[in-house]
């Protein structure tokens, strides 16, 4: 599920999930996985009293820990002040005490204890997914670099490669179910070049308070080497089922609607009325895509088969009903 943007997004840069916010009904959750990380104040890297960021606290208490289990007592050496890069400079503390021996059993835990150090530093600290480029702007909406991918000719072309691309981020295919996450970028045409372009990624979003999964919609996108741009709509993945959600098609929601405005927009230069539609991609666990696509004017949902849009049902009502064509489904 999609959800405009209206919140502030605050930066989480030791961690491998870029960005939180709370969610729009006031209550909190964050926008990565709870199983990676429990403690959000961990996950800051916000210099405290000290002058030392969450992240190097952590890597002492988990220091201290390896330490009491061998009865041995380190330093720090110089080039522990900043974020761990690599295993060698975790190895650069000294400590007393003789040198490991295979023998030597006080050593062999403290090594044990190195080695969870760093297995939990990989996930703690890990780099910034180079998909995700997302901000938030002074006026508190979200906004996504671009292009990540494109020129595309046909929005067929551009539903299938976003479909793969999303599929493979973290946590994104069906092999994660209900503990995976999505992903949502915009896809756009650009009027100079007349191809489909797909946006940069935002992973900011979570599980609500009902347990629907959603990605906060980026509303704008920072195109500087494209001049002129039509916004077509959002696009999203769903590690646990193919399907749009009620609120994707529209539940509560007036005629004509679409987060980015109306639900129709004309290209000045040819005259020509775009729809705005809505994608959703689906990775199964045996590594197939399915894409499919919502039109927000006329509410038809369109299944990509064979390199074309099928359409398979329709929303109805103010609730976003979906009802099937007659021998259609979500699978072929």
């Amino acid at each position: 599920m999609v959800r405009p943007s209206r919140r502030a997004p605050s930066t989480w840069p030791c961690h491998p999930c870029t960005y939180q916010q709370e969610s729009l009904d006031g209550s909190g959750h964050d926008g990565c996985r709870r199983d990676v990380i429990n403690d959000r104040e961990d996950a800051k890297r916000k210099l405290d009293e000290d002058g030392e960021t969450a992240c190097m606290k952590r890597m002492k208490v988990l220091f201290e820990e390896a330490e009491k289990a061998s009865g041995s007592s380190c330093e720090d050496s110089p080039t522990m002040r900043g974020p761990p890069r690599s295993a060698a400079k975790v190895a650069t503390r000294t400590c007393a005490g003789p040198p490991w021996s295979p023998g030597d059993t006080r050593s062999f835990s403290y090594q044990a204890g190195l080695l969870l150090l760093l297995m939990q530093l990989g996930s703690a600290c890990s780099a910034p997914n180079p998909h995700i480029k997302v901000r938030e702007l002074d006026s508190g909406i979200l906004e996504v670099d671009g292009p990540l991918a494109g020129p595309f000719d046909t929005s067929e072309e551009l539903a299938a490669h976003a479909c793969e691309l999303l599929g493979n981020q973290p946590g994104a295919d069906a092999g994660h179910g209900r503990l995976g996450k999505e992903y949502c970028a915009l896809h756009y045409f650009a009027v100079e070049t007349q191809k489909y372009y797909l946006s940069y990624l935002s992973d900011i979003g979570g599980d609500g308070p009902d347990g629907i999964k959603h990605c906060t919609v980026p509303m704008t996108i920072n195109a500087p080497t494209q001049k002129e741009i039509l916004i077509l709509g959002p696009a999203h993945s769903h590690p646990h089922n193919r399907e749009f959600s009620a609120q994707d098609m529209g539940a509560g929601r007036p005629a004509g609607w679409s987060p980015h405005g109306v639900s129709k927009i004309q290209e000045k230069r040819t005259g020509r009325i775009w729809e705005r539609h809505l994608y959703v991609f689906h990775k199964n666990k045996l590594g197939v895509c399915f894409s499919y696509r919502y039109n927000y004017s006329n509410r038809l949902v369109h299944a990509l088969r064979e390199g074309a849009w099928v359409p398979i049902g329709k929303a109805t009502g103010k609730w976003g009903a979906f009802e099937k064509f007659e021998g259609q489904d979500w699978l072929p």
